[in-house]
């Protein structure tokens, strides 16, 4: 099955000089919006800290899910749902203005990773809702000349209907995602550019699996689900044997982000609700991360090289917001 060639991202070409442009420019750009700070924990002296980034567009949903090692934030609003598209944005520091990343033809735009060198990795889909055709894409900065080639990132053994391929990260050269399978389940793959090859990765026993971040060094990260339901998180270099984790008494335990020695994500707890995950690969030890307002759940979603994490919390109200996490 082949899916449409990517194209139209002039908008996201040159994205950090425009955002730099966009916040130095006091008449342009969308209202401020005032980021929430709050101190949750102490944990080995140093404080945790969990600061709200909202797109003021949207009051109702918004998700953080990249940053880059410039603090250069990318996510979205909106939740996915048909008439609630989502509408992709990044963002620099202090992150009161917010540059719409929408692509051409496309009602849904997720991105979900930032590059070092301005390189956007995601998917879009032509309908309204995250439920029809996805499809994945790179933004990327060649050699970090400037020069931004557009990717179709779309693996050839996609058989769902409407067809699934999801780019979750990219680094260097390398995408990570998902696609789905006739039977709608998810096969985890690693994508170089300069070779145009697609590898999969398998965990023996899974019945489905994900691919969600990724090191300079080639070291993966993702979840997998077992025949009898149960997900959990895992590390692998490709071709290497996994390290799989599961926080005790979790049905559910995923890593969807990676950096040094730290990898991110989150479990659920016996209530369901989703608890953010800091996990130490040297060790094995873990850290539950919660951000104070997140009454209905937490999930930690990408992390860069100076241990910024951003992901998004569910309030009591049941509103999703972004947010940055700083001390994990």
């Amino acid at each position: 099955m082949s899916s449409p060639k990517y194209c139209g991202t002039a908008a996201l070409r040159g994205v950090i000089l425009t955002i730099a442009i966009v916040l130095n420019a006091a008449t342009v750009g969308q209202a401020a919006q005032v980021n929430h700070v709050r101190a949750a924990s102490v944990r080995n002296a140093v404080t945790i800290t969990y600061t709200t980034i909202d797109d003021p567009v949207d009051q109702t949903f918004n998700q953080t899910l990249g940053i880059n090692d410039d603090s250069t934030i990318v996510g979205d609003f909106g939740s996915g749902a048909v008439g609630h598209p989502n509408q992709a944005y990044a963002s620099l520091p202090p992150y009161t203005t917010f540059v719409p990343l929408s692509f051409p033809g496309a009602m849904t735009t997720r991105v979900t990773g930032i590059g070092d060198d301005g390189s956007i990795s995601g998917f879009w889909s032509p309908t309204s809702g995250l439920s029809g055709a996805n499809y994945g894409f790179v933004d990327w900065n060649e050699g970090s000349s400037g020069v931004f080639i557009d990717l179709s990132v779309n693996d050839p053994f996609v058989a769902s209907a409407p067809p699934v391929n999801q780019v979750l990260s990219f680094n260097h050269g390398t995408a990570v995602g998902l696609y789905k399978d006739v039977n709608k389940v998810s096969h985890g793959f690693v994508y170089t550019v300069k070779t145009g090859v697609f590898a999969p990765v398998n965990i023996v026993g899974a019945t489905s699996v994900a691919v969600a971040g990724l090191t300079e060094t080639g070291l993966y990260c993702g979840y997998f689900t077992e025949a009898n339901g149960q997900t959990l998180a895992f590390l692998t270099a490709l071709g290497g044997s996994p390290t799989v984790f599961q926080v005790p008494g979790s049905t559910t335990t995923e890593f969807l982000g990676v950096s040094g020695d730290t990898a991110i994500g989150f479990y659920t707890g016996a209530n369901g609700v989703r608890n953010g995950l800091s996990y130490k690969i040297s060790t094995g030890a873990y850290t539950t991360a919660n951000d104070p307002n997140g009454a209905k759940g937490t999930t930690l979603n990408a992390i860069n090289g100076s241990n910024q994490v951003v992901g998004y919390y569910v309030d009591s109200a049941g509103i999703t917001h972004g947010m940055l996490v700083i001390g994990l």
